[in-house]
């Protein structure tokens, strides 16, 4: 009986201690490394808009054709639109306006486009289509000569065109140094730099759908600047008073700066400066020099 209770007792006591352990060991558990946070998914898309602002002319009876364009969203994108004349049709796919016009107008079209989200972002614009009744006369440069110019002086003229459609883009190369031109209204402005003859080849393109385009050749001649006869302006020198300092600047005007200055007849005392033109110093005697 004794050595039963002992037994119990004993078994008691290892349990005691088992669990013991056990709970000891425990709290090193919070000490245990975190898992990682989940890594944070893509940015998101830019708004999605629609980029084409304008629609190019078409002419019935004529084949057309333009694209629509977008940015941002995610794509592909999906595109349709509402209001276009009778004979064009616009690809869903690829915003592709294509096809035949069959009666003229002015025509606004809106167009929307979606994109490939999730929830799908979508962008909505409007744009006018003109459909002329008849095919453009030949575009051409109708600007035979441009005016001359003078180095360092504001120069301006203006290019000219017939035919095709308006508005029209222009450009050019070979204009002096100092001049540029607007590549929206044909103007050529600026101040040339440098004396010479220049051969500047124009061009410009309508706004049809498949745009036509003219080029032409002309000259400009920019001569040197022109130069005035040189003159003194100064009329009359200011008096002087002998013993006391004098100071005057002589003036000029013409001919091709910087000036050197010579002088005769001066009283004692006083000198020229051949730079400057400026007359200084202290007279020492009294009179009247011519």
């Amino acid at each position: 009986m004794f050595r039963n209770s002992c037994l119990v007792i004993l078994l008691a006591l290892v349990t005691i201690i088992a669990v013991g352990c056990s709970v000891v060991s425990n709290p090193a558990t919070p000490n245990a490394a975190l898992p990682n946070p989940p890594a944070s998914g893509p940015p998101a898309p830019s708004p999605l808009s629609i980029t084409s602002s304008a629609l190019p002319v078409a002419t019935v009876g004529s084949g057309y054709s333009t694209m629509l364009q977008a940015s941002g969203g995610i794509t592909p994108y999906s595109w349709s639109a509402t209001g276009l004349p009778a004979g064009l049709a616009l690809s869903r796919s690829d915003g592709q306006i294509s096809g035949t016009p069959s009666a003229a107008g002015s025509y606004m079209v809106t167009v929307s486009v979606s994109d490939s989200q999730t929830r799908p972002g979508t962008a909505t614009r409007t744009l006018s289509l003109r459909v002329a009744s008849v095919a453009p006369p030949p575009l051409s440069i109708t600007t035979d000569s441009l005016p001359g110019g003078t180095a360092g002086s504001s120069y301006n003229a203006v290019l000219e065109a017939s035919g095709g459609i308006s508005p029209y883009g222009w450009s050019a190369s070979g204009l002096p140094a100092g001049l540029a031109l607007s590549t929206n209204t044909g103007q050529i402005s600026g101040t040339p730099s440098t004396a010479g003859s220049y051969t500047v080849s124009a061009s410009v393109r309508d706004s049809e759908s498949s745009p036509a385009a003219a080029s032409k050749t002309l000259s400009l001649n920019v001569a040197s600047a022109a130069v005035l006869p040189l003159s003194i302006t100064t009329t009359s020198l200011a008096a002087g008073t002998a013993g006391s300092s004098y100071s005057t600047a002589l003036q000029a005007s013409g001919g091709v700066t910087p000036y050197s200055w010579t002088v005769t007849g001066l009283p004692a005392g006083l000198s020229l400066n051949g730079g400057t033109g400026q007359i200084v110093g202290t007279p020492s005697t009294a009179g009247l020099t011519l």
